[in-house]
């Protein structure tokens, strides 16, 4: 173990910092940053890692609240879980091309982080690494991108469009949950399934391209999008689960599949601003309070003979 003024290093680990410069420059020969080595440091405001580092460990600068400016090396190949959470003054990140993987919680809670590059190597970004990053503006998603994480980006207010790479199928529960001043999201043709709450409380969305062989919506997908206006669901999607599209308020207009079989309970609760609504004659169930709150609703268009027709008559709606 080499012990020195600054810097505690074993076997070319440095294991922790005892100095108190906030500008720091690494020492040459390093290979690895270990767990929580400047975790809490309250004087750091700037470090330059040296080549040859390869891994920077979990929480290795959580809670650092000065640090704002980071410089890693290209040999990086992997961050640790948590390894800059809660870095309040970081502005910027630049993560080199090594880097395949980002674990969990990465960059959370850095809420003055305005923007990052990822490298095209990354092929995934793990839970909850960005989310909390309330200045966090754009994201340019790299091509080779395959797996995203829960909750990812979740809360990050000052995000305003997304356009996600083909080759992700799976959009994980509450991945953009509360992003409000988000308005576009543009969706790949390889996408599948769209989890719950994915959308949740993403207030100014209201351009959504959904892709053609989505298959599955989780509940509370796209609960209250207040700005969402229009949406066209996929052929595919055969059920419209629980909560789907509540409290969107300012829906006018939707076209439902034509295999659609269910339509669950608040699946368009108080969706104020809807006034006709075509259900195809392959639905069998309309859930509790499907349509409750929806003032504005007075025409129900549906087949006659049709479950949906028998349904609207039975709650005192228009039929066509």
């Amino acid at each position: 173990m080499v012990k020195g003024s600054d810097f505690i290093i074993k076997d070319g680990v440095l294991e922790g910092y005892l100095g108190e410069k906030g500008d720091v420059i690494l020492p040459e020969g390093l290979t690895a940053i270990g767990e929580s080595a400047f975790a809490d440091c309250e004087v750091l405001e700037s470090i330059v890692i040296p080549e040859g580092v390869t891994e920077i460990g979990a929480h290795a600068f959580s809670y650092c609240d000065g640090l704002h400016t980071v410089t890693l090396p290209e040999s990086l190949e992997l961050l640790g879980e948590y390894a800059f959470h809660h870095c309040d003054a970081l502005t910027h990140i630049e993560l080199p091309n090594a880097i395949t993987y980002l674990e969990a919680g990465t960059f959370q809670d850095c809420m003055a982080l305005r923007s990052v590059h990822l490298p095209e190597s990354l092929n995934t970004i793990g839970a909850e690494a960005f989310s909390m990053c309330i200045s966090l503006e754009e994201l340019n998603f790299p091509e080779g991108l395959s797996e995203l994480g829960e909750e990812a980006f979740a809360n990050c207010e000052s995000l305003t469009s997304v356009l996600l790479p083909e080759g992700i199928s799976e959009l994980p529960d509450n991945l953009f949950h509360s992003c409000n001043s988000l308005t576009g999201a543009y969706l790949p043709r390889s996408l599948n399934y769209i989890g719950r709450s994915v959308f949740s409380g993403c207030s100014a969305l209201d351009d959504v391209h959904m892709p053609a062989d989505l298959t599955e919506l989780g509940e509370r997908a796209f609960d209250c999008c207040r700005s969402l206006k229009t949406i066209q669901l996929p052929h595919y999607l055969d059920v419209l689960v629980r909560d789907a599209f509540r409290k969107c308020v300012g829906l006018t207009s939707i076209r439902l599949p034509e295999n659609l079989t269910e339509i669950r309970d608040y699946a368009f609760d108080r969706c104020t601003g809807l006034a006709s609504i075509e259900i195809p004659e392959s639905v069998t169930l309309i859930g509790e309070n499907a349509f409750g709150g929806c003032d504005a609703l007075k025409t129900i268009l549906a087949q006659p003979g049709s479950y949906a027709r028998s349904w609207a008559e039975r709650h005192g709606y228009q039929v066509g």
